[in-house]
């Protein structure tokens, strides 16, 4: 891990950019160099393949502004469980903003698979394997009590620029902590009143 300093004007630069990083003479010669000293300069990135863009609402010039939050996207994946349900034709969004923005695939993780109704749900979306899409099954009470729900997960993020997506409350926090431990996502008990995170 490095920590750099950005040439003045550089273009916002996001997750999953290939960046021009020159190391530091001054910091490399420094031997009380703390973790907070840049070590090297951000002066430029390579073309993106592709970008994953947002509506961006400013808060001094009062208009929506489009911001690249994610590029060098390889596949897009879905996380949906049956609590809360999410309506199938905010699944399809996803795979048509995947298309628009050249994101090559798009995968679903059916996640909370210790739940009795997930299977109906994974039955429910069967289709989208026709289509070429994987759906997965995935749970981390399963992995927590000895049985690894989550292989099949790490498999298909292996070697690849992932973006994970969903709606609140279907445990994109509590999978990436389960896969990821160092990542330290914040999770929150579903909402009783409406079942959202």
């Amino acid at each position: 891990m490095q920590r750099a300093q950005f040439l003045q004007n550089q273009q916002h630069i996001v997750p999953g950019d290939y960046v021009h990083f020159r190391p530091l003479e001054s910091a490399m010669s420094a031997t009380n160099v703390s973790e907070n000293t840049p070590t090297g300069m951000v002066e430029g990135f390579y073309t993106r393949r592709n970008t994953l863009e947002r509506p961006s609402a400013s808060s001094t010039k009062k208009k929506i502004t489009i911001k690249p939050i994610a590029s060098n996207i390889d596949q897009l994946v879905v996380v949906v469980a049956v609590e809360p349900l999410v309506p199938l034709h905010t699944l399809d969004r996803y795979i048509v903003s995947a298309h628009v923005h050249k994101i090559p695939e798009v995968h679903f993780v059916v996640n909370k698979a210790d739940l009795p109704e997930t299977m109906v749900l994974h039955q429910r979306l069967s289709h989208y394997e026709k289509l070429g899409h994987r759906l997965i099954l995935a749970s981390t009470y399963v992995t927590q009590t000895g049985a690894d729900g989550l292989q099949s997960v790490r498999d298909i993020l292996k070697g690849k620029t992932s973006v994970v997506v969903g709606q609140s409350g279907v445990g994109k926090s509590s999978l990436i902590n389960a896969l990821i431990p160092s990542a330290d996502l914040v999770v929150g008990d579903l909402v009783a009143n409406n079942m959202y995170g």
